[in-house]
């Protein structure tokens, strides 16, 4: 039986970076795409330890494509292929929900299982601008948010620790998230099913209740 009195609830905000990419056989000449997530969520955690969490997050997500053409034709100088590199990054809010363990009291570690919810925001497609010589001269942005599909649904896993101060908890914890729906549609990536994937680190601030 669970006592009230050793059960305790949290308002939580968080705050990180995140190192992203697309699940793709066929689009494997890819790089991490770095941006930031935030989180405000609220936790319950019973007298066995349990974690009970949900929230709203920002999360920046995205990868970095490197080519080696344009418009089917192949860009050469001095008989060396030059690589270009279009970046697109996807911006969304988030809902996350996950059931958790803690270890420990003042020092604790913990561990959780979650999905999450998101909603694109909005997509952009950063990518390089050519003169008439296929010269790259600069640099071009394209919002594309209405080619992507809005909605994505991910799994997530997350372990951290932290230390806790009278009604105060700081911690940091590490994430990995894979999306169980491709964001394709017939105007973009189309037959190659790309999925969101990547890492998230984040430092957060607990305030006991």
């Amino acid at each position: 039986m669970l006592h009230l009195s050793a059960q305790s609830n949290k308002i939580s905000i968080q705050g990180g970076v995140t190192g992203t990419s697309f699940s793709s056989s066929l689009m494997s000449e890819q790089k991490l795409k770095f941006g930031d997530t935030y989180h405000l969520g609220y936790e319950r955690e019973t007298e066995s330890k349990l974690l009970l969490s949900v929230g709203v997050s920002y999360i920046s997500m995205g990868t970095r494509i490197t080519n080696t053409g344009i418009d089917g034709l192949v860009v050469v100088e001095d008989l060396n292929l030059i690589e270009f590199e279009n970046t697109l990054d996807f911006n969304y809010i988030s809902i996350p929900l996950k059931v958790g363990k803690r270890i420990g009291d003042d020092f604790f570690g913990f561990g959780y299982l979650g999905v999450s919810n998101r909603f694109l925001l909005t997509a952009i497609e950063d990518r390089p601008r050519f003169d008439s010589n296929l010269e790259i001269i600069g640099r071009q942005k394209e919002d594309i948010t209405k080619d992507v599909k809005r909605f994505d649904f991910a799994g997530l896993i997350s372990l951290g620790f932290g230390k806790k101060f009278s009604n105060h908890e700081v911690f940091l914890s590490s994430s990995f998230t894979f999306s169980a729906t491709s964001f394709e549609t017939d105007n973009f990536l189309t037959g190659l099913n790309p999925r969101n994937y990547g890492g998230i680190l984040k430092i957060g601030y607990n305030y006991r209740f």
